[in-house]
Parts: C-alpha cells; structure tokens; sequence
C-alpha cells in the first residue's frame, strides 16, 4: 500500500499541492485589488481551504462513488491510488471552511467565497495535469491527431479527457471569472462570482463527462448519465439561486 501511494503522489501530489499554492497566491492578489478582505486573514483562511479540500476530497470519493467497497475494506480509504479525490466532496470540505472560518470572523461570507472560487480554477488546472501526467482519466480511443497513447489500456490513441478539463475548469474559467475581481462590479455583486463558478463548473462537467473513460453509469430517465453528471446538477440549481440573490441585492441597493 505504501508504494501505491509513493507511486501516486509522485505527480499528483505535487502537482495538487502547486495548485493549492498558486490559489493561495491569487487569492491574496485579488483581496489586495478588491479591499474587502485583508490578504493576512487570506492566509489563514487558505490554511482551512487546503484542509477542507483534502478531507473533504477524500472522504467525498468514498461516500459518492464506492461506499460499499470501503466499508468492506475500510484500510483501503488510506490507499490514495483507489479512486484518489472527488470534486464534489472537494467542493463541500472548501465550502463549509470558507462558511466557518468566515462567520467567525466578521467580514463577509460571500466576499470571501468571490475570492477563493474565482481562484479555484488554477487549482483544478494543476490537479489535470496530475490527472494526465499519471495516465489516470484519460478518454475512449479516438483517431484524432491529438490522441494520445496511455500506458495502461492499451496501444490505442485515446482522447486526453484529462487536458479538455484543464483547458475548461481550469483555463476557462480563471480567464472568465479571476479578472472580475478588479472590478467593481464583484464588490457590487457579491456572492456572484461564487454563483457563476458553480454554474460554469458544472455545465462544462456535464458536458466532458461522457468522455471519461473511468466513469460509472447510471440510467436517469431512460438516458444514460454519470454520477460525476448527477452530482452536477444540484450545483446548477444553487448556483443560479446565488446569482439571483446577488443581482436582486444590487438592485435593491440602487433603488434606496
């Protein structure tokens, strides 16, 4: 078990952890540039997102996708080359730190939620790559130019899935939602680009996830979908809650 781990931490390890750095790094840009947080409580905050997200990862691959195989081999939680980590879960442990710590702390909850999900897509970027540089993720055989040979499901060329999402959740979503921290209109609208990553993760998810090779399939309504899928979708939902709330209280803030 220790060297399934050592053999999975070698890239993936360090490549999560470069990513929860680089939040880090532009989370505390973007409270300097914003001013509604101070970028020294950003450390401290970072402190419990890493924990959450770690936790939180773990805990949510066991619980949403293989519950019965952990509570028939519980030792095999500590085996991170089993499943590794679940966004959801991820998501859930970060979210329920910002909310924590956050209360505590009197600035605001949605403020802080802007910055740290407007962030995040640097971290999913670095987490990709992980998934691509450890053969892990990768997508059905394709005669596309930009296949790519994976060492262990054979001499097919198979869609990189792995690079798809970086260049979505990762590269798509910080050119869209980190530049909203400069300006006003985030601090006008807060909450809104917590909303607007919830939403834009989850479509763009929705819409990759059938080309993961690795993925488990459900029957929802007679159409075949993932779990990865169905746990989306909620988050579409709440991110559109949260959107309309931030919309409506900026514009009951202009009419008084």
């Amino acid at each position: 078990m220790v060297d399934s781990i050592r053999q999975y931490l070698s890239w993936y390890g360090f490549l999560f952890s470069l990513g929860l750095a680089l939040v880090w790094v532009l989370m505390r840009i973007a409270a300097i540039a914003r001013a509604d947080v101070s970028r020294y409580f950003v450390d401290r905050l970072m402190l419990w997102i890493s924990i959450g997200v770690v936790f939180g990862g773990r805990l949510g691959y066991v619980v949403l996708y293989e519950p019965e195989e952990f509570l028939a081999h519980p030792v095999r939680i500590l085996s991170l080359d089993a499943g590794g980590m679940s966004f959801h879960g991820g998501l859930i442990g970060a979210s329920l730190a910002v909310f924590l710590l956050g209360r505590a702390s009197g600035y605001s909850l949605w403020a802080l939620a802007d910055i740290a999900s407007s962030s995040a897509p640097i971290g999913l970027l670095c987490g990709r790559i992980g998934n691509f540089m450890n053969g892990e993720m990768y997508g059905p055989p394709t005669t596309l130019p930009w296949g790519v040979v994976f060492p262990s499901p054979g001499p097919e060329r198979r869609h990189p899935t792995q690079l798809y999402e970086m260049l979505t959740e990762g590269v798509l979503l910080l050119v869209l939602l980190y530049p909203l921290n400069f300006s006003s209109w985030s601090r006008r609208h807060l909450g809104s680009l917590f909303g607007l990553f919830l939403i834009f993760y989850a479509l763009v998810r929705i819409a990759i996830e059938p080309l993961r090779a690795d993925n488990w399939n459900y029957q929802l309504a007679g159409v075949a979908v993932t779990a990865g899928q169905i746990y989306s979708l909620p988050m579409i939902a709440v991110g559109l809650v949260i959107l309309g709330r931030s919309l409506s209280a900026a514009r009951l803030r202009d009419r008084v």
